[in-house]
């Protein structure tokens, strides 16, 4: 259980450092939830399961 708690909380961070390099690089409105899903080879499933929008992953970066 704590394996998988743990690899939950790693992929959940991945997310927002993958959507933080492309929001600096592409821009909010020019980056797509299957570009982060994609850059890390994780299921829609995964990022939909820790974030319900890209909107709420922009929310948390911001609050950083």
């Amino acid at each position: 259980m704590e394996v998988s708690m743990r690899n939950q909380q790693i992929v959940k961070k991945r997310i927002l450092e993958s959507a933080k390099d492309f929001f600096e690089t592409r821009g909010f409105d020019n980056t797509t939830t299957i570009d982060i899903i994609s850059s890390l080879e994780i299921r829609e499933e995964e990022f939909f399961y820790h974030y319900s929008s890209l909107d709420e992953v922009l929310d948390i970066l911001w609050s950083e």
